[in-house]
């Protein structure tokens, strides 16, 4: 936790401090932070207000968009934030500030990830994605690799290779 009203008193000096958090019971739609977050924060007092700059890095678990094989993914989260007296006082601030103004750093970083998680992870940039024929990985399927495929599309195969036989 954060003390905001401390950093808004007249000479008040800037806190820095790097934290990891255990996020790996949260949940995150589909992904997995398994290993901890790192939050590294500085607060700076300024004209009344506390200028809070944020970097969170994580890494992000799911299954791959194309194979569905489990995926990591590196996440690295830069944002600023400028905190008001009057926001400590609020019912429901932006922030998760609770009762005396302090500042749950763990939830601010939970729901940075939450907005910064990409939508889709892949296991690597030229993943195959899933057989057509079997729906396994297609990177571990042992079917054959020519294969009929769908009878509705045999129309266009047909053109197709009616087309590489003239040139």
């Amino acid at each position: 936790m954060l003390d905001l009203n401390k950093l808004m008193r007249a000479g008040a000096e800037s806190a820095e401090e790097t934290l990891a958090f255990d996020l790996s019971q949260e949940d995150f739609g589909g992904h997995a932070v398994p290993q901890p977050v790192t939050l590294h924060y500085k607060a700076v007092p300024e004209g009344g207000a506390v200028r809070l700059e944020l970097q969170v890095d994580a890494d992000i678990e799911a299954p791959c968009t194309r194979c569905l094989e489990t995926a990591q993914q590196p996440v690295h989260i830069e944002t600023s934030y400028q905190i008001w007296p009057q926001e400590l006082r609020e019912d429901f601030p932006q922030l998760p500030i609770v009762k005396g103004g302090l500042l749950d750093l763990r939830e601010l970083a939970y729901g940075e990830l939450v907005i910064e998680a990409p939508g889709a992870i892949l296991c690597k940039e030229d993943c195959a994605g899933l057989c057509q024929s079997y729906g396994k990985p297609a990177a571990g399927c042992d079917c054959p690799a020519e294969t009929e495929g769908d009878p509705r599309w045999q129309a266009l195969r047909d053109l197709l290779k009616e087309s590489d036989d003239k040139t």
